[in-house]
């Protein structure tokens, strides 16, 4: 049994998660049981649970015969990711120019099933047209690629091949954003929001001014969720990626709270309405 060793990287930690879950159903309660009845080593066994060897197609094909584990789609998905430790999608060019916590968030973003963003301050970046991007990326050196980073994430919402659920919650004070400079950027920005929240799968709603504190005071947070067999995530959202939660009970936890914050903000016919009056009003 031969591993390359490498640092965790997100595919890695994935895979070694999920067969650890594997494991722990088949009722094998160590590493070291698992890895005694194929005959690996132990400590080998244990950095690939722990996401810091790669795993071979082979392997994880004997692991899922052990555990007795029998879809092909939910084998050959972990086999996906084996083989594709660093993710080679289109944000793969940006490796090294911008933050790896924001390649592998865009690396999750790019595989979701659903998406739900909460964010109490602005709009989130995938429904923020090119003008709004740049006016919120202040970091000017890196600009233009942050820019280009962040309109590029937005094909995920267009996809057919394997569609996207959206869900917004969006504070009403974001409606509420000048840029002086070019007043005309709100304009199109709440069109462009009538314009995605009239689809099937986007769905739009704005949390009130008059909502309670606890709606505004949340950080902003991305839960995604993804085909089998991998767990739902939660992004702690920042401008360089965020952090990651993985942690079940607290993904758990967080996505609760995001149902919170919606049943307290705008149904969405409602939300439609109050985006409406803003264009009327202001432009």
């Amino acid at each position: 049994m031969t591993n390359k060793r490498a640092t965790k990287t997100l595919n890695r930690r994935r895979v070694g998660a999920q067969l650890r879950r594997w494991r722990e159903a088949a009722g094998f309660t160590s590493s070291k049981e698992a890895a005694t009845a194929l005959g690996w080593t132990q400590v080998n066994f244990s950095r690939i649970e722990q996401g810091v060897y790669n795993t071979t197609a082979g392997q994880v094909r004997e692991l899922a015969a052990l555990y007795k584990v029998t879809d092909p789609e939910v084998i050959e998905e972990v086999i996906r990711a084996a083989e594709d430790p660093y993710g080679t999608g289109w944000w793969s060019a940006y490796r090294g120019k911008v933050s790896q916590a924001l390649l592998d968030f865009i690396a999750l973003e790019s595989e979701a099933k659903s998406i739900r963003v909460q964010h109490p301050a602005v709009i989130p970046g995938l429904l923020q047209v090119p003008g709004y991007v740049r006016e919120m990326v202040k970091d000017e050196a890196n600009r233009d690629q942050l820019a280009a980073v962040r309109l590029a994430r937005q094909e995920v919402l267009g996809r057919t091949d394997t569609p996207v659920g959206f869900h917004a919650l969006i504070s009403e004070a974001a409606l509420y954003h000048r840029f002086p400079d070019r007043p005309e950027v709100m304009k199109e920005h709440l069109r462009r929001l009538l314009e995605v929240s009239d689809g099937e799968r986007i769905a739009i709603q704005i949390v009130p001014l008059d909502a309670p504190a606890f709606a505004a005071a949340n950080q902003a947070m991305t839960v995604l969720e993804f085909r089998k067999p991998w767990e739902p995530v939660v992004s702690i959202d920042d401008s360089l990626g965020g952090s990651l939660v993985e942690d079940a009970a607290k993904v758990t936890r967080l996505d609760e709270l995001f149902y919170r914050v919606a049943d307290m903000s705008l149904p969405a016919d409602k939300s439609r309405d109050l985006i409406k009056a803003h264009l009327e009003d202001k432009f």
